[in-house]
């Protein structure tokens, strides 16, 4: 996933080197709360609030540092709901967005710390539905990422398998998680590749071509994708507001 807002690694590393597909890709989205219970369905794959919450929880350690080589102070992977370490990390931590001299009351940190926790999911969500569609692109078109094209990028991201162990022990982050990220990532490039490398295309008709694949993609797989109420992102079917222009 390596583009995307919040900056952070999980971002950055769905899109690597993907142009205009990755950036369409990095859509907004909504969350919330409860027990892990189904908030969205892509086809036969579900997410649950359990992995939405994991994933934003490794999230927040990788916003906060984009290559992590030690813990991260308590209090930067929020705690709902009380947010009590949350609270205490911004207390203590200098911010811009309230005047100098104001101390910000128990209330504004905590509203703070509920954002950023919705930032999180929001993103995660998204990152999450889309690697789904990608995965189901390539399965559609008989695309594939070998084995060996996948252990290839990890070695590139992590140059020691001791390096790997302290980014998932650091990030919480499980091995099969870097694995589908990476997998997604390269995904992302054949597609993008299949698309444009059609023998004969000028520039412009393989700027087209991708705009035109990116379309139908977008339509193909938002009817697959089902999310419960609060969880409505542009990606699903119920969604009902203005998609953002491609």
């Amino acid at each position: 996933m390596r583009v995307g807002t919040p900056t952070c690694r999980l971002a950055w590393r769905a899109g690597a080197g993907v142009g205009v597909l990755a950036a369409t890709l990095a859509l907004a989205a909504c969350g919330g709360g409860g027990s892990d219970a189904v908030i969205a369905r892509v086809g036969t794959h579900s997410i649950t609030t359990g992995t939405l919450d994991r994933f934003a929880a490794i999230e927040a350690v990788l916003t906060y540092q984009l290559n992590p080589t030690q813990p991260v102070p308590k209090g930067v992977v929020p705690d709902p709901p009380s947010y009590a370490d949350c609270i205490a990390y911004l207390a203590k931590t200098p911010t811009t967005l309230i005047a100098p001299k104001q101390h910000p009351s128990t209330a504004q940190l905590k509203a703070r710390c509920r954002q950023k926790q919705e930032t999180l999911r929001h993103h995660m969500l998204d990152i999450l539905i889309t690697n789904y569609w990608l995965e189901g692109e390539g399965a559609a078109r008989g695309v594939a990422v070998s084995d060996a094209e996948l252990n290839q990028a990890l070695d590139r991201q992590f140059p020691t398998q001791a390096a790997f162990r302290s980014f998932l022990k650091i990030t919480g982050e499980k091995a099969s998680d870097e694995r589908a990220l990476l997998r997604a990532s390269l995904m992302t490039t054949k597609l993008q590749q299949a698309v444009t490398s059609q023998k004969g295309l000028t520039g412009a008709q393989q700027q087209q071509a991708l705009a035109r694949f990116i379309r139908e993609f977008t339509a193909k797989w938002s009817a697959r994708t089902s999310c419960q109420p609060g969880y409505v992102v542009q990606e699903c079917k119920e969604y009902k507001g203005v998609k953002a222009p491609i």
